[in-house]
């Protein structure tokens, strides 16, 4: 039978490390009320929603991405959100943990 106990992971998935304008920065947790704010902010009319998504997604203030070219915020949200999709479908096993049998 396959076990797998989420409280026991020290780290389900692998953290999310981006850099931007030279600054390296990391996603460590994901929760679904982050994920939220950041779909609500992706039907906004505001032009200001990419850099608050991409904000939100790093923890950090958007004043830090005000002059980063939207194409790069852009990619940078895309290559976040396809990392997530990609995490949640395989999570990470720990060190030792065997892979369920087939």
């Amino acid at each position: 039978m396959a076990k797998f106990n989420a409280d026991e992971q020290t780290q389900i998935a692998d953290p999310i490390e981006i850099t931007i304008e030279g600054k390296e920065y990391t996603v460590v947790k994901i929760s679904t009320s982050l994920l939220k704010a950041v779909s609500e902010l992706g039907t906004s009319k505001d032009l200001d929603a990419p850099i608050k998504q991409l904000a939100i997604l790093l923890g950090v203030d958007l004043e830090q991405f005000k002059d980063v070219d939207l194409r790069k915020i852009s990619k940078v949200i895309e290559f976040i959100t396809t990392s997530i999709n990609a995490g949640i479908s395989q999570p990470k096993n720990s060190p030792g943990e065997a892979s369920p049998s087939k």
